[in-house]
């Protein structure tokens, strides 16, 4: 069951990186990378982590994000 989960993060993080390249304009010199995807054992919800650089945009763009 472990394995599953592994490729599920994978597919998670590859999927969320293509919708937020294609449908969110981001600032010239603002970059959001996915860094982590945690789906639970009940594969019922996900944590997916987010690094943006540099880190003063965060606030802003995780508001984007979120939106």
């Amino acid at each position: 069951m472990a394995r599953r989960t592994e490729r599920l993060n994978e597919i998670i993080k590859v999927e969320l990186g293509k919708i937020i390249l294609k449908e969110i304009d981001f600032p010239v010199g603002v970059l959001a990378t996915i860094t982590r995807v945690d789906t639970a054992p009940s594969l019922n919800h996900a944590k997916v982590y987010i690094s943006i650089f540099p880190e003063e945009h965060g606030p802003k763009m995780m508001k984007v994000l979120l939106s």
